[in-house]
């Protein structure tokens, strides 16, 4: 069994607007499933680095773990309109985010 692992950043655009990702992907002979995706998206008001000891948890045991920064948070750009951080909006990011990643099911 081995517990590397690899931490990633990776930008996207959404409606124009720049994301950024954190994520860990666990290696081949890890305890889990090499590649499996587990998003975690943080509450309000937070960021990604809520989750910084579970994404290494996670990639150790070989999970491939995914936690951006929502709309408007951290890294990312923040549109100016309360229209857009609807539901609609918020999810529309996160499918963005997991078709730039190519991960079709988390």
């Amino acid at each position: 069994m081995t517990t590397s692992w690899e931490i990633m950043y990776r930008d996207c655009s959404s409606d124009g607007r720049d994301q950024r990702d954190r994520h860990a992907r666990g290696r081949e002979g890890s305890r889990g499933r090499a590649g499996t995706g587990i998003l975690l998206l943080h509450g309000f008001p937070e960021l990604w680095y809520s989750w910084r000891h579970q994404i290494i948890g996670l990639a150790a045991c070989g999970y491939r773990a995914i936690a951006p920064d929502l709309r408007g948070y951290g890294d990312t750009s923040a549109p100016p309109s309360v229209n857009s951080y609807t539901l609609f909006h918020l999810v529309g990011d996160v499918v963005a985010l997991l078709d730039a990643l190519e991960l079709p099911q988390v």
